[in-house]
């Protein structure tokens, strides 16, 4: 037997109580196997939005900002998500910067949400290791995430943020947002990741076992053969956590497809938790699964958060929702994703695709007004409170 092999089963022993089945141990146990229940999240399933990534609200529309928060707190809203790349955290190797997410944690902790955050290693295909690991866009010296520096660093990296979170009402970490893109490129990319992953949870639960550990997966696996690993995943996280949004055949809406694929996540889930980490359906333009465009309508918009909501009230795995987002996107905004995707696919589709992005908000930008399928929202939180 190997020297790693011999730790791995050592520390299996650990967390599992041993053959004795101590009372330390026994505890222990306890506390890991609920991690899938989320034992810091309130009981119930939660609803929450991501607000937006604007950098040029006008003052006016940062009070419609304000006062749409307000109104989903009085209804009930107690969830909120903060997202933050690595090479943020560690600008540069093990020199730590804390000034963004204490404050922006301690806003969240400050309203009394409950907050997930996502650490980026990932981001839609894209890598956002520090500096020192990276090479262009890519790991450098060929490593793959599971490569021994990079769980290193990335436990260094835990060992630092666990103590700041646990004080902040974090009640989930995920450690990568949609990387599956690369899959089409790198088969071997996927299993390696789901290996880091699993790694870094045996790790963060040594530091804190109540605080879940998970990364944030396309739909892809649910439905593409070749892309295989859907049990891997599901055995690496203490939850499962995924990014769905309305999928569109040429009739329209495609429930039957959609149906499906929420049931696949149940099943897979195997009674783990499930948290949908960006729930949308845009007003404007919609994708269908081969990311064809569909014009869309605010009408359709609401009929699908009415129908996904009250599909998801009835399975309790769906433990926290987060729609995607509040606000439209601004034009500057626009402008930076025009420049960021210009090239990748034909000017028609990318000027859709982004017309998609922006229609996902609830707030139309500028005025503030409320499109229809933020009174479901509201509805959706009223319906969540408690009983009594």
């Amino acid at each position: 037997m190997n020297i790693q092999l011999t730790l791995i089963l050592l520390v299996a022993v650990v967390l599992m109580g041993g053959c004795g089945g101590s009372s330390d141990g026994n505890a222990t146990r306890k506390k890991i196997a609920s991690i899938h229940q989320l034992p810091l999240l309130a009981h119930g399933q939660q609803l929450g939005y991501v607000e937006g990534f604007n950098p040029d609200n006008p003052p006016a529309f940062q009070n419609a900002v304000a006062d749409a928060w307000a109104e989903a707190s009085s209804a009930g809203m107690q969830i909120s998500r903060l997202q933050i790349d690595w090479k943020d955290l560690e600008p540069a190797k093990g020199s730590y910067d804390d000034t963004d997410l204490i404050r922006l944690l301690s806003d969240l902790s400050g309203r009394s949400e409950s907050v997930m955050l996502m650490i980026g290693t990932a981001d839609s295909g894209s890598l956002t290791y520090p500096d020192y690991l990276m090479d262009g866009d890519a790991l450098a010296d060929d490593m793959r995430p599971s490569d021994p520096l990079i769980v290193e660093r990335f436990r260094k990296l835990m060992d630092w943020v666990i103590p700041i979170v646990e004080k902040h009402k974090v009640f989930c970490i995920s450690i990568g947002n949609e990387p599956d893109p690369i899959h089409d490129e790198d088969p071997e990319f996927m299993i390696s990741f789901i290996d880091f992953v699993k790694t870094i949870r045996m790790h963060s639960h040594k530091l804190n076992p109540e605080i879940a550990i998970t990364f944030t997966a396309t739909i892809d696996s649910l439905f593409r053969p070749e892309f295989d690993y859907a049990e891997d995943l599901a055995k690496s996280v203490d939850v499962l956590c995924f990014n769905f949004y309305a999928v569109w055949n040429d009739s329209g809406f495609d429930e039957a497809f959609c149906i499906g694929i929420l049931d696949k996540m149940r099943e897979l889930a195997g009674g783990k938790s499930i948290i949908i980490q960006e729930l949308g359906c845009s007003s404007e333009i919609n994708l269908d699964k081969n990311y064809g465009l569909h014009a869309g309508s605010e009408m359709i918009q609401n009929d699908f958060f009415e129908w996904v909501l009250d599909y998801m009230i009835k399975h309790d795995e769906f433990r926290a929702l987060y729609v995607f987002q509040l606000t439209e996107n601004s034009p500057g905004l626009d402008l930076i994703y025009k420049q960021m995707f210009d090239g990748i696919a034909s000017d028609e589709w990318v000027d859709g695709y982004i017309s998609h992005l922006r229609g996902n908000g609830l707030l139309e930008f500028g005025t503030g007004r409320k499109k229809p399928a933020w009174f479901t929202f509201i509805q959706g939180l009223k319906d969540r409170m408690p009983k009594g």
